[in-house]
């Protein structure tokens, strides 16, 4: 059975707020380094671009336009 999942990574820092849809997940949202659980999915290689700005356009999506800089101020 084929199925997929998707979390932000950087560094090896893994912030997953939608873990709790699986059963072995070790918590609900997990923020670690190098976490042992996404270390058993298969990854895409190279991975999929997870910028929103790739797949998003049209109504409804300006605010994420005009949000994205002043969180990406803050990631970076």
């Amino acid at each position: 059975m084929w199925t997929s999942h998707a979390w932000l990574s950087r560094s090896g820092l893994v912030v997953d707020i939608t873990a709790d849809q699986f059963l072995d997940a070790p918590s609900a949202v997990i923020v670690e380094r190098n976490s042992v659980w996404h270390g058993t999915f298969q990854v895409e290689d190279p991975p999929e671009l997870g910028d929103f700005r790739a797949w998003l356009s049209g109504p409804g999506s300006d605010h994420l336009y005009e949000l994205y800089p002043k969180l990406a101020a803050k990631l970076l």
